[in-house]
């Protein structure tokens, strides 16, 4: 097919004809059937919380509607999120799915602006994809996929001042009531430590875990802070007692369990640290470089 389009100007995309609706954070989609809207609002909680179900969500998805564009870009940025090289062909094949469904079917301007980021990343440009991405959650603070999609995409490039800034400002447009608010406070957490406001990241973090217990990342960070603080005793029974928050999740899993294997280095407890390395990290290897 010959785009009529540039896929990494998304203004140029057909606009789909004005029957879009919205998932449950008020982010525009194209037409879909509820199926795979369900399966996308599910699959978006399972990202934001580093869910080992993640890819069986996904496949739901496209399952259901396999010309759906949030979760081919997902299904993209997915494989660029590993940071293989290997996986990079992959990135591309569900790049290039998108772009010819967008020039098909028609886009709306979220959906092109999410394949033209997904487009620049690809290209190496990931301030650009992150650049793009900052527009997204501007216009729809709460949409969670972007918010965590950014926030991954600043965090990848080691840009703590970035990472805080973007979300906090999309923090006012949220609350308690808003699914998956404590995943939200689990970045902040994260952003806060980044930027070395400790006493506000452990706050933050222990409130995120409280309205989200399977917030992975929230325990994180907080591990984080007692990492930073020598508070090597406080990492072990923080991680413990938030064991099952962490449990389920996928490859970063294995990263929470080095974080506790490393606290037990600290004290001293050499035959915990590497029985936790051998039965937690070493067996769980994926290839991941993290």
């Amino acid at each position: 097919m010959v785009l009529t389009f540039d896929p990494r100007d998304p203004s140029g995309a057909p606009a789909v004809d004005g029957s879009e609706t919205r998932d449950g954070w008020g982010a525009e989609v194209s037409p879909t059937s509820p199926a795979a809207l369900e399966a996308w609002e599910r699959t978006v909680l399972s990202l934001s919380g580093h869910r080992a179900d993640t890819g069986a969500g996904l496949t739901d998805v496209l399952a259901a509607d396999p010309d759906f564009i949030p979760g081919l870009c997902l299904q993209g940025f997915a494989f660029l999120f590993k940071g293989r090289n290997d996986l990079r062909h992959r990135a591309r094949e569900a790049h290039a799915r998108a772009v010819r469904v967008a020039a098909s079917r028609g886009a709306t301007a979220r959906e092109a602006t999410l394949v033209a980021a997904l487009g620049d990343w690809i290209d190496d440009d990931m301030r650009g994809a992150s650049a793009r991405l900052e527009v997204l959650s501007a216009e729809t603070p709460t949409d969670l996929f972007v918010v965590k999609l950014e926030h991954g995409c600043l965090f990848m490039q080691g840009r703590p001042k970035a990472l805080r800034r973007a979300v906090e400002r999309v923090l006012p447009a949220w609350s308690a009531a808003t699914p998956g608010y404590g995943y939200v406070l689990g970045c902040h957490a994260f952003a806060l430590e980044e930027t070395y406001a400790f006493d506000e990241a452990e706050r933050v973090g222990r409130r995120a875990v409280a309205q989200e217990p399977r917030d992975a990342w929230g325990i994180h960070a907080v591990s984080h802070v007692m990492e930073m603080q020598d508070r090597a005793d406080d990492g072990v029974a923080w991680l413990r007692a938030h064991a099952a928050g962490y449990d389920g999740c996928n490859n970063f899993r294995a990263h929470v369990f080095w974080h506790r294997a490393l606290f037990h280095c600290e004290l001293d407890e050499h035959d915990e640290a590497l029985a936790l390395y051998d039965a937690e990290v070493h067996n769980a290897w994926t290839g991941d470089y993290r």
